[in-house]
C-alpha cells in the first residue's frame, strides 16, 4: 500500500504510479530501486514537495541565453558528429558504470528501444552517454550562454581551446537512475535542463555528508545506492523537471542522484566559484588523505587511482583556482587559496615519488598572484579531459 506522510508528497504517488506502469514498468532490472526510492520519498518528513523550499542550496528555475532554443534531436545531432567516440562517456544505467566498447550508434539503439519490451533480455544493457561535446551540428549551434558566471570574475567556466564555453551534453533513457555521487574535486555546475521527466535528489556538501558517502565508496568499496542515502544523508531536496527548459546551479561538492521517467536531456559548464572553495579544499584534501593511506598500505588499485587523481587535480582543478585567485588577487581567499595549492602540489609530487620512486611526474610549480599568461591557459586547458569521475 503506497503512503505518503504529507499532502505535500502526494505529487510522488503520481510519480510511483508512472513508474511502475508501462511502458516504464518494462524496464525491469531498475524497477525495484525506482520503486523504493519513490515510496521511501512519499513517507519523508519533513514534506519533500516537487520544487524545492527557500533556502534550499540548490537555485532553480533561472533563464539561458541561446539563439537557438536546444532540443533533445540537437543532442543526438552531437553524440552523432563527434569527431570520435571515446570523447564521451558511455553508461550502463542498470548499474551505474562505464561501458566499455560502446559507439554512439548503441547508445541511441538502446534509448530507442528501453521501453518496448515486457521481458528485459538477460545481459541486456541499459545505456545513455554522459559528457557528449557540443558541435558545430548540434548544441554548439545554441550559443547557450551561463550568465552571469561567465561574465563574473569571482567564477571561471571550463572553456575549450578556442576560448568558447566547454559546455557538455547528457542522455540518458527512461527507466535510468544515477545513484549518489558527486562530479569532480569541487566545481560547481550550471545545467540547462532540455528534454523530458526527470527527478533530481541533492543534498548539501556538508562536512558529515562528504564523510559518509566518500567512505563508503572509497574505504568500503560499497557506494550508498540512492534509496539507503535518503535515510542516510541530511538536507535532502528534490527538484522534479517537466518538458518546460529551465537552467539550475548545483554548487560546489553538491551531492546529487536521479531518476529518468522519459528520456532525458541536459546540459551543463563546470564552474569554479570563489565563494566555493572551502569546500573544494576540503574534498581534495579528503582525496590527498585517501591516496596516502592507499600508499601505506601497498593496494594494488593505488597506480590508477593516483594517476588520475594527479591528472584532475594538478592538471585541472589547481589550475582553475589558480587562476581565479589571481584574478581576484584583492579578496581575502586569495592569498589562502594560492598558500593552499603550493602545498597541495607539494603533496601530490611527495605522492607519486612515495609510491613509483619518480622525481618529476608531476611539474613542480609554483604559484603566485601574477602571470596573465597562466591565467588564460588555466581557463582554456580546464574541463573534463582525462577524467574518470562520473559527472552530470
Amino acid at each position: 500500500m503506497f503512503i505518503y506522510s504529507s499532502s505535500q508528497n502526494s505529487w510522488i504517488l503520481a510519480e510511483y504510479i508512472r513508474w511502475t506502469s508501462p511502458p516504464l514498468s518494462f524496464v525491469s532490472p531498475t524497477q525495484d530501486v525506482g520503486k523504493r526510492t519513490l515510496m521511501i520519498l512519499a513517507k519523508f518528513n519533513p514534506p519533500l514537495p516537487s520544487r524545492p523550499r527557500n533556502g534550499s542550496t540548490i537555485q532553480f528555475g533561472m533563464s539561458y541565453e541561446a539563439s537557438i532554443q536546444p532540443s533533445l534531436s540537437l543532442c543526438i545531432q552531437d553524440l552523432m558528429h563527434i569527431p570520435s567516440a571515446s570523447l564521451i562517456t558511455p553508461i550502463n544505467c542498470i548499474f551505474g558504470v562505464q561501458a566499455p566498447h560502446v559507439q554512439p550508434m548503441d547508445i541511441i539503439a538502446s534509448i530507442m528501444t528501453a521501453t518496448d519490451r515486457a521481458n528485459w533480455p538477460n545481459g541486456q544493457a541499459l545505456l545513455g552517454a554522459l559528457s557528449i561535446p557540443f558541435t558545430a551540428k548540434g548544441l554548439g549551434m545554441c550559443n547557450l550562454s551561463a550568465d552571469p558566471y561567465d561574465s563574473d570574475n569571482e567564477y571561471i567556466c571550463a572553456r575549450d581551446k578556442k576560448g568558447q564555453l566547454d559546455w557538455v551534453g547528457v542522455l540518458t533513457p527512461a527507466g535510468a537512475i544515477t545513484h549518489p555521487h558527486i562530479d569532480y574535486h569541487g566545481a560547481a555546475q550550471f545545467m540547462c535542463h532540455i528534454y523530458g521527466r526527470k527527478i533530481w535528489l541533492t543534498w548539501p556538501a556538508t562536512s558529515r555528508n562528504i564523510k559518509m558517502l566518500l567512505d563508503r565508496e572509497l574505504r568500503d568499496g560499497n557506494p550508498l545506492e540512492l534509496p539507503e542515502a535518503i535515510g542516510v544523508l541530511e538536507g535532502l531536496d528534490v527538484l522534479l523537471l517537466e518538458d518546460t527548459q529551465e537552467a539550475f546551479y548545483l554548487p560546489a561538492g553538491m551531492i546529487h542522484a536521479a531518476i529518468s521517467f522519459t528520456t532525458c536531456s541536459h546540459a551543463g559548464v563546470y564552474i569554479w566559484a570563489l565563494d566555493e572553495y572551502p569546500i573544494a579544499r576540503e574534498l581534495i584534501d579528503y582525496h590527498l588523505a585517501f591516496s596516502a593511506e592507499l600508499i601505506a598500505g601497498l593496494i594494488p588499485s593505488t597506480v590508477d587511482y593516483l594517476d588520475v587523481f594527479c591528472r584532475d587535480i594538478d592538471v585541472q582543478e589547481l589550475q582553475m583556482w589558480e587562476a581565479l585567485a589571481s584574478v581576484n588577487h584583492h579578496r581575502n581567499h586569495a592569498t589562502e587559496i594560492l598558500e593552499w595549492i603550493n602545498h597541495t602540489r607539494e603533496q601530490l609530487h611527495g605522492l607519486i615519488k612515495t609510491r613509483l620512486g619518480i622525481d618529476q611526474v608531476l611539474p613542480n610549480k609554483t604559484v603566485g598572484q601574477s602571470g596573465s599568461k597562466k591565467r588564460k591557459n588555466a581557463q582554456l586547458d580546464g574541463g573534463r579531459k582525462g577524467s574518470k569521475h562520473r559527472q552530470m
